[in-house]
C-alpha cells in the first residue's frame, strides 16, 4: 500500500499546533520548546511572521518534512545575530591606541614576522 506525501510526513507528534498551546516536546528526557512561525514571531516581538518567512533560507531553524520549527536555540541565534554593539557613548569598547615601548617587550607572532626576500642568484 502506498502512503501519499502528507501521510508520510504526519507523525503524531508533529501535528501543526493550535495557538497557545504548548508545544513543550521530551527528548532523551530533556524538555525544549519548538515553535512554528506565528509562535516564534511572538517570541521575538515581531508583527507577525512575514520577516521570518522572507528571510528563512538565512535564520536557523529545523525542518520536517514541509513543517518549518524553531527551538529556543534557534530564537537565541537569531537574536545573538542582530545584536548591535554601540560605536560611541559610554557603553562603547575602548579605542585602540598606538603601540607603546612595553609592547615591544611582546613575544612575536607568526602574522607580525614578515618573510625575508630572497637573495639574488649569481
Amino acid at each position: 500500500m502506498r502512503r501519499n506525501r502528507q501521510q508520510r510526513c504526519q507523525l503524531p507528534q508533529l501535528r501543526r499546533w493550535e495557538a497557545g498551546r504548548d508545544t513543550s516536546r521530551a527528548h532523551g528526557g530533556v524538555m525544549f520548546a519548538i515553535y512554528t512561525y506565528e509562535q516564534a514571531a511572538r517570541r521575538l516581538y515581531l508583527k507577525d511572521a512575514s520577516w521570518l518567512r522572507r528571510n528563512i533560507s538565512q535564520l536557523p531553524h529545523t525542518k520536517i518534512c514541509r513543517e518549518v520549527l524553531f527551538t529556543d536555540d534557534d530564537l537565541e541565534r537569531i537574536v545573538r545575530a542582530f545584536h548591535v554593539e554601540p560605536d560611541a557613548g559610554p557603553l562603547a569598547p575602548p579605542a585602540a591606541t598606538a603601540p607603546t615601548a612595553d609592547d615591544a617587550e611582546q613575544p612575536l607572532t607568526l602574522a607580525s614576522i614578515k618573510p625575508l626576500a630572497r637573495a639574488a642568484r649569481t
